[in-house]
């Protein structure tokens, strides 16, 4: 029996399943291909995406447009049987060439993703270029610009460090002038106290001496004084005993008499003794007085001379202060001259080290960079 063109198309569209299934499978294997051949499992994975979406629309359109031709092979005069075997060849005919066709298509669609997948990539890998040269670029203009920083940082220290040196070495020397003026004041005003001093001292001793020897001849005065008005007494009481006892016999005026000579004996001897004591006194305090003043006159010689060492002692003090200071001048000025070298030497190592330092990163950037383009 033969077929009718309704039928046909029943056909023809009960087989599209297993056109579309042998489809998939092929186009699984093309992919499978395309994502080996490729490098990257992202831009495989977009590639088979887009190849499976164009191919879909491309096998609707072929089956749409491949039931009409199945109808050029109907004939009266042909057997059912045989006409669906010219059917089946036809269909697997064009199912060859449309395979054919739609692998090609998709070898296109992937070469030409392929191709703007890599000028995508050489444009990013251009822009990650110039994005390094920039970068590098700037970290070097800002290593130069530290290290500049770096070098008028060391110069101000420097310049600071030499203006401070010579303020310190003005100070140093307005001290030291200070120091001698005052030292030398401060012994013009020692020496002038003392001599002041000892001129007060010398002038409260003889005021004390005097005083002493004006107590003594005021002592002397009163005693001398007391005598008479004790002589006085004794002559009034005399006349009085002269006159009582005139009356009485003799032998008890001449025994009164005797009484009264050897009183007046004791009392010239009394008076005596007192003087020559009195007068030892004063002896005395004179003599100490002028060996006092003997004793100041050679402690004075004593102290001039002693005030003569002590002044060379002085000079003497003042020249090693000076040839100390010149010593620790020269050690200072060393001092400052190993700390200007030492500054140099960890300015050039840091310079050193900083260079080194960017190289590695340098270095470090270039490996990542190529390991990135590799990828």
């Amino acid at each position: 029996m033969f077929r009718t063109p309704e039928e046909i198309k029943r056909a023809s569209a009960g087989g599209e399943p297993k056109k579309r299934l042998r489809f998939k499978k092929d186009n699984s294997v093309n992919s499978d291909s395309s994502s080996s051949a490729s490098s990257k499992k992202n831009s495989g994975g977009e590639l088979r995406k887009k190849c499976k979406t164009k191919l879909k629309q491309q096998s609707n359109i072929s089956m749409s447009t491949m039931s009409p031709d199945l109808e050029s092979f109907y004939n009266p005069n042909i057997s059912h049987h045989d006409m669906r075997i010219l059917q089946s060849l036809a269909l697997k005919k064009r199912e060859t060439l449309q395979y054919q066709q739609r692998s090609y298509e998709a070898q296109k669609l992937w070469e030409e993703d392929r191709k703007s997948l890599e000028r995508k990539q050489e444009e990013k890998r251009k822009e990650w270029k110039s994005y390094v040269e920039k970068k590098r670029k700037r970290e070097n203009n800002m290593n130069t610009m530290r290290m500049e920083e770096v070098k008028q940082n060391l110069r101000q220290a420097q310049s600071l460090l030499e203006a401070r040196l010579t303020e310190r070495d003005k100070r140093i020397e307005e001290m030291i002038q200070q120091t001698e003026g005052k030292k030398i004041r401060h012994s013009i005003e020692m020496k002038e106290n003392y001599e002041k001093k000892r001129f007060l001292a010398e002038a409260n001793h003889l005021e004390r001496e005097l005083e002493r020897i004006m107590q003594y001849e005021e002592c002397e005065h009163e005693l001398n004084e007391k005598l008479k008005k004790a002589e006085k007494l004794r002559q009034r009481d005399l006349k009085n005993f002269r006159k009582k006892v005139a009356s009485t016999n003799k032998l008890e005026e001449l025994r009164h008499q005797e009484r009264m000579d050897e009183l007046m004996e004791e009392d010239k001897f009394m008076r005596n003794q007192k003087m020559k004591e009195l007068q030892e006194r004063e002896d005395k305090v004179i003599q100490r007085y002028m060996e006092q003043v003997r004793q100041k006159l050679q402690a004075i010689k004593q102290n001039s001379m002693h005030r003569e060492l002590k002044g060379q002692q002085a000079r003497a003090t003042v020249r090693e202060l000076e040839e100390g200071l010149e010593t620790w001048q020269d050690h200072v000025m060393l001092m400052q001259w190993d700390a200007l070298r030492r500054s140099e030497a960890n300015a050039k190592l840091l310079l050193a080290n900083r260079r080194l330092r960017v190289e590695c990163e340098n270095k470090e950037r270039m490996i990542q960079h190529s390991r990135r383009y590799r990828e």
